[in-house]
């Protein structure tokens, strides 16, 4: 028997991929993943427009060869839905950057909504729905929240008034506004509406920390550290090709 080339395969380069690679390779562990599409390069991302790929978008290679269907409910009629991309980081390639926490009350929705009568009295047809709270609330996840955004590095400055507390703030600050969101802003303000910028995972000034990032979308996998992640094959459509391996330490 060959003797393995790895202690853990991954399939697949997307957001958990890329993250289990960092972390298992920073563990000390050999890691190989796998992915079925190329690496996309800034000269693939030049020719992008509207037309091309989203009023088009059923003519792209990920969504003609490798279809995905939604539906609701199970009476509805699934439609074709193309959201995914078959490529080294994945669905993080459509990934707007929002980085938002979920807050205290999501953990609760059988409690705070339908157990209290609230969707009963808002007349909500929750017909063929299962809804139940979570076994976890936000506090057992706060510090992993916070270790993803300082690990990441998500820019923000917080100020919803409903969200769930925080250790620690932002690692970076928010991003510039635009005069869109300034507009926005003033006009809310005029209305009497409180409003406040979420996190976003892009970068607002330089920052160096162990997971660092192409700016190809918001991919996270060409340089990530660790002892022995190796990116060994592409599987393009049509068949398993080889791709020369790359060793990224």
């Amino acid at each position: 028997m060959a003797e393995p080339i790895a202690d853990v395969c991954l399939v697949g380069t997307g957001a958990v991929g890329e993250i289990l690679a960092k972390e298992l390779g920073s563990a000390g562990l050999k890691v190989i993943a796998f992915e079925r599409g190329a690496s996309l390069t800034l000269e693939d991302y030049a020719v992008r427009d509207a037309i091309r790929f989203i009023t088009r978008s059923a003519l792209a290679d990920w969504a003609r060869h490798d279809p995905v269907t939604f539906r609701n409910l199970p009476s509805e009629r699934a439609v074709p839905r193309f959201t995914t991309i078959n490529a080294v980081g994945g669905q993080m390639l459509h990934w707007t950057g929002q980085a938002a926490r979920f807050m205290p009350g999501d953990f609760k929705v059988f409690t705070r909504e339908i157990d209290s009568g609230v969707a009963e009295r808002a007349k909500a047809d929750l017909t063929g729905y299962e809804i139940s709270d979570w076994p976890i609330d936000y506090d057992d996840l706060e510090p992993y929240y916070e270790r993803f955004e300082w690990e990441f590095g998500v820019s923000g400055e917080g100020g919803n008034p409903f969200a769930g507390e925080r250790k620690r703030g932002y690692p970076l600050p928010r991003l510039r506004r635009s005069a869109k969101m300034e507009l926005f802003d003033a006009a809310c303000k005029k209305l009497g509406y409180h409003t406040y910028e979420s996190g976003a995972g892009v970068l607002s000034q330089p920052y160096r920390q162990s997971v660092c990032r192409r700016r190809v979308g918001v991919s996270n996998t060409d340089r990530l550290p660790g002892h022995g992640y190796d990116l060994r094959a592409f599987l393009p459509y049509g068949g398993i090709h080889h791709a020369p391996a790359r060793l990224v330490r």
